[in-house]
């Protein structure tokens, strides 16, 4: 027999385990005859049921106070939540583009002569009419004194034929003649002059002598380039645009065009599309206007263009990273209440164009819907999850 005493009163829970565990140690040490086990058994049979009591008693007085006191927390997962809201998304396509100038010409002579004298020299800023060369004009200005003489006699003829005339003295076809003789001698005069006028090779517009093709001394002819004259009063960037994007622009189109050399970036409007394919790229060419006051650019500068193909003032947009896929397709995790907690269900999506790291939702998620955001890559379907502050 054991030489504890196990007491019939009530005890508390954790006494009479107490007791219980010495009860099987005396058991153990000094009763070793069958009957001396079975009297044992019986008594730890009785310690437990008076146990089992105590403990229910306890948990009756414990949900008393509290129904929910005993349940068995549940595990939470913490993550941060998104809500999901219209924004405006826009697409860009991003292309190579050059500067290129309707004001970047070569000019030439008009006249044949030989250059006597130069006005500028390169990289001279000159103003529109400014005088960029002159060419001899000694054969012109012969000639010219030559019809200056001719008109004199033609006039003094006609004075006296238009006397004779007024007395009808003479016929009709004199006076004509001497008339016609005058008014044919002005006009070659004045092609003359016109003629001594294009000696003076002149800046077309205002801008820079770039380049000058030609020297004192040497002789040109009609259409020979004498410089090469530029200015930035009609500059624009000319980018050609794969034909798979025919169609998804128009004029008034906004633009972002960026200066990798110069660091430099600006908005615009497209101001002009092409209408014909290059047959070598099978491109068209998309025209930008540069914003005024861009001194710094010139011309055949190299620019990175982004233009507008899409854009949607109220679409559904993630951010990319928190899209995973499956055997099925895309999908996210998005958060519904259920029995008064936050569970994670995996949803399928479509999606649409991708543009700075957000990308357009099609068809799967609503307005007002929550998704996962952090922790989204520890998420199992049902999962109970705890929404912590972002």
């Amino acid at each position: 027999m054991s030489k504890y005493t196990i007491f019939a009163a009530p005890l508390p829970a954790a006494g009479v385990f107490f007791l219980l565990v010495l009860s099987i140690s005396s058991c153990n040490t000094q009763n070793d005859s069958i009957d001396g086990k079975i009297a044992e058994l019986e008594k730890l049979r009785a310690a437990y049921q008076t146990m089992g009591t105590e403990i229910r008693n306890l948990e009756q007085e414990i949900l008393a106070l509290n129904p929910n006191a005993l349940d068995a927390p549940i595990s939470a997962t913490p993550i941060t939540a998104m809500v999901i809201e219209a924004k405006p998304f826009s697409h860009f396509v991003t292309v190579r583009g050059n500067v290129e100038s309707r004001s970047n010409v070569l000019v030439s002579a008009e006249m044949m002569g030989r250059v006597v004298r130069s006005h500028v020299k390169e990289g001279d800023r000159v103003q529109r009419g400014q005088r960029i060369l002159s060419l001899d004009g000694a054969v012109l200005e012969n000639n010219k004194a030559e019809l200056i003489t001719s008109l004199d006699l033609a006039q003094s003829v006609f004075d006296r034929q238009a006397r004779l005339w007024e007395q009808n003295i003479g016929t009709e076809v004199q006076y004509l003649q001497a008339k016609n003789n005058v008014e044919s001698l002005k006009r070659r005069l004045e092609t003359l002059d016109s003629e001594m006028d294009k000696l003076e090779i002149r800046a077309p517009f205002t801008g820079t002598i770039d380049k000058l093709l030609v020297l004192e001394g040497e002789m040109v002819s009609p259409g020979t380039p004498v410089a090469r004259f530029t200015g930035n009063t009609d500059m624009y960037i000319n980018a050609e645009v794969s034909e798979r994007f025919i169609g998804r622009f128009e004029v008034g189109d906004p633009v972002q065009v960026m200066f990798p050399n110069l660091n430099e970036s600006f908005e615009s409007k497209i101001s002009a599309i092409g209408n014909t394919l290059n047959a070598n790229n099978r491109t068209f060419s998309v025209e930008i206007r540069l914003a005024p006051g861009m001194e710094n650019i010139k011309a055949n500068m190299i620019a990175t263009v982004r233009l507008q193909d899409y854009y949607n003032p109220e679409a559904i947009s993630i951010p990319a990273n928190l899209i995973m896929k499956d055997r099925i397709g895309p999908y996210v995790w998005r958060l519904v209440e259920e029995e008064g907690l936050p569970r994670a269900h995996k949803v399928y999506i479509k999606t649409g164009d991708l543009s700075d790291q957000m990308i357009e939702i099609i068809e799967g998620l609503e307005l007002g819907n929550r998704i996962v955001d952090k922790g989204y890559r520890d998420m199992n379907e049902g999962m109970v999850v705890r929404i912590a502050a972002n």
